[in-house]
C-alpha cells in the first residue's frame, strides 16, 4: 500500500507509463477507452463510488466474434457493454458536457463484450487507484456490428444477454449504466 498511487491523477500517470510499455511489448497502439464500474452492482463489488477508466489496444480488439485462450489470462471474465465510436473528439472544456453534446459526437453504437482479467491475488487489498493504474481489469474486447443510425435505439433500455456454449449465463439492462 505504500507504493499505491496517492490520488487519481497519480494513478492515471502510472497508467500512461504502463500503456507505453504495453504498446512497446506488442499490445499495439491505444485505440480507445473503457469505463469501468458504471453500475451500482459493479461499484459495490469493487468497493468504489465512481467509475474509472482504462485504455484499449488495437491488438486486443476483435470484431464480430472472438476466441481467446485461457492460458493468456490469470482469471478471465466477460462483461456485456454498450460501445460507441466517436465521429469527433470530445476535447477538454470549461463547461461540462451534456447528454446532447456528447450524443452529437457519437458516430456508431455497437455491442461490446469486454474481456477482463483479474490479475490480482485479492483485488480488495489494492484499492481503486491501483486497479485504475493497471487499466482497470482491461484485457480486450469483442465488438459487434456497428449501428450508424443509432438514434432510433432506446439506449437507456437495451437488454444484453450473455451466452456461453448455448447457455444463457447472464442478462442485464442498459438502464443500470450511469
Amino acid at each position: 500500500t505504500e507504493l499505491a498511487p496517492h490520488d487519481m491523477t497519480a494513478c492515471y500517470a502510472i497508467q500512461t507509463a504502463l500503456n507505453e510499455m504495453l504498446t512497446a511489448g506488442g499490445h499495439g497502439k491505444v485505440v480507445g477507452h473503457k469505463i469501468g464500474c458504471t453500475t451500482p452492482v459493479m461499484q459495490a463489488f469493487v468497493g468504489i463510488n465512481h467509475p474509472a477508466t482504462g485504455r484499449v489496444f488495437d491488438h486486443t480488439v476483435m470484431h464480430g466474434h472472438g476466441k481467446v485462450s485461457r492460458k493468456h489470462f490469470v482469471k478471465i471474465g466477460i462483461e456485456c457493454e454498450v460501445a460507441v465510436r466517436l465521429a469527433k473528439d470530445l476535447l477538454p472544456r470549461a463547461e461540462p458536457y451534456t447528454r446532447e453534446s456528447v450524443a452529437e459526437a457519437v458516430g456508431e453504437v455497437m455491442v461490446g463484450m469486454e474481456l477482463v482479467d483479474e490479475r490480482y491475488t485479492d483485488y480488495r487489498t489494492l484499492g481503486v487507484r491501483t486497479l485504475a493504474a493497471d487499466d482497470f481489469y482491461n484485457a480486450g474486447c469483442v465488438l459487434g456490428e456497428p449501428v450508424k443510425d443509432w438514434h432510433h435505439l432506446d439506449l437507456a433500455n437495451l437488454t444484453g444477454r450473455t451466452w456461453i456454449n448455448e447457455v444463457e449465463v447472464a442478462s442485464g439492462n442498459s438502464s443500470l449504466v450511469m
